[in-house]
């Protein structure tokens, strides 16, 4: 139920690798990223609400610190008590601390069964009530997916779908035959409640893979539609009581402004992204997306969100860290990048830069 790889083993290599064990390697953030990469950014993705992140499956590693010292930390067991956790320390460090050389990874029985199902709704409240509802039945999704109706409209012109232009929710089941039958049904009615419309599921493997393939040409679908523009994702995450609410407002602020960009997101656990469309080289215009930016990051801050949910602070988030956490904690971080890293030589200006503190 684990393995152990180098860091520049690539998340697709590995699950070839595992094809015929049964197991798998979950965590998907949308690209064939190396298992080093993904531990140094704590990658997450579509299937984080069932698995977890890279940090709930990051059994153990080794890292080369700046000193050419080789330091290991974790092991095979599933807990430990063991000394200062330099494994969650490496984890989402942004390679500011040391070199990843080798890391333990948990696996995952593959699922028995697979079940997809989509709907549509008239409002994006309705769509994330629906979310919250199911989280509350303790319906454990592996996913949970929004794309908003500007996204739709992009996808059925690139992908050549027929799919409702509307705020549409996706959603995949794993288990047993008996358990997916179950939840499916309450998940019908939940969808019944809040008026969804057009209620697709799909079972077997290429009806599947239709369906999501949707949601898996979002980001091009997007591009597709602004030809010759730049894009800003942007990566927030706000408690999920708080969805609704802050994707409505920042929906309208982007009316106000005139700005084009379509929504996806993770909704089952909170974090949803905006693709804001804008022409890089007009100052007037990046001044306006920037604007945006922040207000983004402010109103999930209020919320007690994150600037960040899956992407990283790297150089662009480096003044909020301050806003959400407090001075304090920034220091602390800033004498940990030191011990490790007294000449700044790894990432240097990544994550904590005197510049802003």
């Amino acid at each position: 139920m684990d393995c152990l790889v180098e860091s520049g083993v690539t998340r697709e290599s590995l699950n070839y690798e595992l094809r015929h064990t049964g197991l798998f390697f979950p965590i998907d953030p949308g690209a064939n990223a190396t298992i080093g990469g993904m531990v140094a950014t704590n990658a997450s993705g579509t299937t984080t609400l069932r698995y977890g992140s890279m940090r709930q499956n990051v059994l153990g590693l080794e890292f080369v610190t700046i000193e050419g010292k080789r330091v290991k930390s974790g092991s095979r067991a599933r807990k430990t008590s063991a000394g200062y956790d330099l494994r969650g320390l490496m984890i989402g460090s942004e390679g500011t601390l040391g070199l990843l050389t080798k890391i333990r990874l948990k696996l995952h029985p593959m699922a028995e069964n697979i079940s997809v199902a989509v709907c549509s709704f008239d409002s994006i409240k309705d769509a994330i009530d629906l979310v919250t509802s199911v989280s509350l039945c303790g319906i454990q999704l592996a996913k949970m997916e929004l794309i908003d109706a500007l996204s739709m409209k992009c996808i059925n012109k690139f992908a050549k779908l027929d799919m409702l232009v509307k705020d549409t929710i996706f959603l995949e089941f794993h288990g047993s035959k008996n358990s997916i039958n179950e939840q499916m049904k309450i998940v019908t009615n939940l969808v019944e409640e809040y008026e969804g419309q057009k209620l697709e599921t799909a079972v077997n493997k290429e009806d599947r893979n239709q369906l999501w393939k949707a949601r898996h040409s979002t980001f091009w679908s997007q591009k597709a539609a602004m030809p010759g523009k730049d894009v800003l994702v942007t990566d927030v995450a706000v408690p999920v009581d708080q969805l609704s609410d802050i994707i409505i407002k920042t929906k309208d602020k982007l009316t106000s402004e005139k700005i084009f960009a379509p929504c996806v997101g993770h909704v089952g656990d909170g974090n949803f992204h905006f693709s804001v469309f804008h022409n890089l080289s007009n100052e007037e215009e990046r001044k306006k997306i920037d604007d945006f930016s922040d207000f983004l990051v402010q109103e999930a801050l209020k919320l007690q969100g994150t600037c960040t949910g899956e992407h990283g602070i790297g150089l662009g988030k480096i003044k909020y860290l301050i806003q959400e956490f407090n001075e304090e904690t920034i220091e602390v971080m800033k004498s940990i990048k030191h011990v490790f890293d007294p000449n700044n030589l790894l990432n240097p200006g990544k994550i904590v830069n005197s510049k802003y503190m």
